[in-house]
């Protein structure tokens, strides 16, 4: 999904349309869908052999879920079947929409909208934003206050105003959906993304930050560029689960990463990358340390894998607290 009127949707659309090649999907059955953000919501529904269409829904106030125009399977289509409609789709879709028309965008429908769509299969929601939502379900106020910078006060910009995002995150793994965002807010913009960021922490996600982001500047849109082509091309490891077992005397204290924390010793994540880091914290009474991490995840291809702590399918970083008790 994509605020429609953010500056770094041409960056994005561009970025996207050239790595369509480039995203896994040796067996042919990767789909995507396209869903454009504003004060409505902008879907693209399309079939092999005809050309995309634009259909506009309002946002209604209230509602419980949002109103999909079309098919399931014309909105999130095969990129192999789709190909063609894709490519053109990408190429002029920035186009579609008129420069001076910026609306604060319904973020809140537009992921309800996006989960609805995954909510059969699992998948990765990627949210492009360049402005704060400030309409509807997960609207957010303008927090930023000069006065608290510098002083005892400021930390209170880095906790979440509202649990309307994490609540929503909650619902999503359960569906084995995650979400990445990549914001590129303009200078002086503020977004808050101590709120939005529960999005990707709760689902295993990730968020790519681009303060102050300008099309006009190169060096900004080099690094959107660099970094959202290495994310289409990763391969994901889809409906993980990572269990850590420890011997007598050695407990867990604590986890710090990306993830849903579903059992004390079990982590899910809907979308595991490569390169994804977890940081546990341990009391160690005995002086007994041996571990046991095993990370299960769904491959691509649809079968079942199980990479031990010192495969390369994840870098586990640990931290042992050595307590020692006194009687």
């Amino acid at each position: 999904s994509s605020d429609v009127c953010s500056s770094d949707l041409a960056t994005a659309l561009r970025v996207i349309q050239e790595q369509l090649e480039a995203i896994p999907n040796a067996d042919g059955r990767t789909r995507v869908a396209l869903l454009g953000v504003s004060g409505a919501l902008h879907f693209f529904p399309m079939r092999p052999g005809e050309g995309a269409r634009l259909l506009v829904v309002p946002v209604e106030p209230g509602a419980a879920e949002p109103f999909l125009p079309a098919a399931p399977d014309e909105l999130l289509v095969r990129v192999a079947e789709c190909r063609a409609q894709l490519d053109a789709l990408l190429g002029g879709a920035a186009g579609l929409f008129a420069p001076g028309a910026a609306q604060a965008p319904a973020l809140g429908p537009g992921l309800r909208a996006a989960h609805l769509l995954l909510r059969g299969t699992g998948g990765k929601i990627v949210a492009v934003l360049a402005s704060r939502p400030a309409r509807h379900e997960g609207a957010l106020r303008d927090r930023m206050d000069a006065a608290l910078l510098g002083g005892p006060r400021e930390s209170s910009l880095l906790v979440p105003e509202q649990p309307w995002y994490k609540l929503f995150a909650t619902e999503a793994v359960k569906d084995q959906v995650s979400v990445d965002l990549f914001v590129g807010p303009p200078a002086q913009a503020f977004l808050d993304v101590a709120t939005l960021g529960a999005l990707a922490t709760y689902t295993g996600g990730r968020v790519h930050a681009h303060a102050g982001f300008s099309g006009a500047r190169a060096e900004d849109v080099e690094q959107l560029t660099s970094e959202l082509r290495a994310f289409l091309a990763q391969a994901h490891g889809w409906e993980a689960v990572l269990r850590v077992r420890a011997s007598q005397g050695l407990a867990l204290a604590a986890y710090h990463g990306a993830f849903f924390l579903r059992q004390t010793d079990l982590l899910a994540l809907p979308a595991a990358e490569r390169l994804a880091a977890f940081f546990e914290r341990f009391i160690d009474a005995l002086r007994a340390r041996p571990l046991d991490d095993r990370l299960m995840h769904r491959p691509a291809a649809g079968a079942v894998a199980l990479a031990d702590e010192d495969a390369q399918q994840h870098r586990l970083l640990r931290q042992l607290d050595v307590a020692r008790h006194h009687q």
